[in-house]
C-alpha cells in the first residue's frame, strides 16, 4: 500500500487543514534531509487541497479494499528502504515453464515437417528466391527521413553543458548554506527546484567562471520547481524535448554539478515511468548526487527531457527527475 501521508505528518484522517499545515511546518524546520523536505511539502500539498485530499483518501479507500494478491509493492521513498518482493517469484516460474513448453513444441514441430530431397527441388524454388531478394533490396537502407540520429556524448555535452549552471543560496550573513544546479530555459531565466532554494536569503547563480544574482520568478512547491531571472545572463537556452514518448530502455545523460562539481556530465537508462497523477516522473540509472537538484536530463539528442530533483537514499542508481513538460503546467494549472 501507498505510504500514508496523514502518517508521514502524524496527524489524524480527519484532521482539519491548519492542523495539517502546522504540523508539516513544525517537520519541515526540524528536517534537514532536502529530499525529505519535499516529500514533506508534497504531503502538505496534497492533503491541504480539498479536492486533491479527496482523490488521495478514495485512493487510500480502494488499496484497502483490494485483494492482497493484486498489490503492487509500491516505489521506495527517498527516507525508505526498498524491499525485495518474493510474490512475483512464482509468475516468474511460471513464466520460464510456458517458454520451456513452448520451445520443445517448436522443435517437435520442426523435426516432424517434411524437408524437400536435394535430388528434387521445387521447380518454383529459384523464382521464389529472386523475389525474396528483390522484396528485400529496398529495406536495408532505411529512408533518411525516418532515421533518427542520436548525437554523440562529446557533440551532446559540448551543445547542452553552457546551458547548466550552478545555484547557490546564501544566507543573511551572505554565507552559502545550500548548492544545487539549473538549467537556461530562456533569455536569462533559470529552472531549478525549489528546495535548492528554500530559505535562501540571496541566490547567486554561477556559469563558468562568472557569478550573477538571482530574483525569484513563478514558484510552484507542489512541482517543487521554482524560476529564477538572472539579468545579463549570457548562457545559451537549452534545447528542449517532451517526455510524452519516453521509453524504458532509452539512454539518456544527466549533467549537474553533484557536490558542486559544476557541470558534470553522467550516462544512464531510463529504468521506469512511474505513474502520478500530474504525470509520469522519470526514474533513471544516470547517477545524481546532492547538488544534482535542478540539473537537466537530456535524451541521446541532446534534447532535455527532464529536471533532476532526487535520489533514494538506501539504493543504488535510483534516481528520479521531473518531466520537463511541467514546466508548461506550473504556470497554467
Amino acid at each position: 500500500m501507498t505510504r500514508n501521508l496523514y502518517a508521514l505528518l502524524g496527524v489524524a484522517p480527519d484532521a482539519n487543514a491548519e492542523t495539517i499545515g502546522l504540523a508539516c511546518a513544525r517537520l519541515i524546520e526540524a528536517e534537514t534531509d532536502h529530499n525529505a523536505r519535499v516529500l514533506l511539502r508534497h504531503a502538505r500539498e496534497v492533503l491541504c487541497n480539498p479536492v486533491s485530499r479527496a482523490a488521495y483518501d478514495t485512493k487510500l479507500r480502494e488499496e484497502k479494499s483490494a485483494a492482497p494478491g493484486l498489490v503492487l509493492p509500491p516505489l521506495p521513498l527517498a527516507t525508505e528502504k526498498p524491499v525485495i518482493d518474493f510474490r512475483y517469484a512464482r509468475l516468474v516460474a511460471l513464466g520460464l515453464v510456458a517458454l520451456l513448453a513452448l520451445g520443445i513444441g517448436w522443435m517437435m514441430l520442426k523435426k516432424a515437417r517434411p524437408v524437400p530431397s536435394p535430388m528434387k527441388p521445387a521447380p518454383r524454388a529459384v523464382v521464389i528466391e529472386q523475389t525474396r531478394t528483390e522484396i528485400a533490396a529496398p529495406s536495408q537502407a532505411p529512408a533518411p527521413d525516418v532515421m533518427v540520429a542520436a548525437a554523440s556524448p562529446e557533440a551532446l555535452y559540448a551543445a547542452a553543458a553552457p546551458s547548466v549552471i550552478v545555484v547557490e543560496s546564501l544566507n543573511a550573513q551572505g554565507q552559502t548554506y545550500s548548492r544545487g544546479s539549473g538549467v537556461v530555459i530562456g533569455p536569462q531565466r533559470v529552472i531549478t527546484n525549489c528546495h535548492v532554494i528554500d530559505r535562501a536569503v540571496t541566490v547567486k547563480v554561477k556559469s563558468g567562471s562568472s557569478e550573477y544574482t538571482a530574483t525569484s520568478g513563478t514558484s510552484d512547491t507542489y512541482f517543487d520547481l521554482c524560476l529564477l531571472q538572472v539579468e545579463n545572463l549570457p548562457a545559451p537556452e537549452v534545447r528542449r524535448g517532451s517526455a510524452q514518448n519516453l521509453q524504458v530502455g532509452q539512454t539518456v545523460y544527466a549533467i549537474g554539478a553533484p557536490q558542486g562539481l559544476d557541470r558534470t556530465l553522467s550516462q544512464g537508462l531510463i529504468s521506469a515511468l512511474r505513474d502520478t497523477p500530474d504525470g509520469a516522473v522519470i526514474q533513471t540509472s544516470a547517477p545524481i548526487s546532492p547538488g544534482s537538484s535542478g540539473g537537466g536530463l537530456f535524451d541521446a539528442e541532446g534534447r532535455l527531457i527532464g529536471i533532476t530533483t532526487f535520489q533514494t537514499k538506501y539504493g543504488q542508481n535510483l534516481n528520479f527527475a521531473l518531466p520537463v513538460d511541467w514546466l508548461e503546467s506550473m504556470r497554467t494549472r
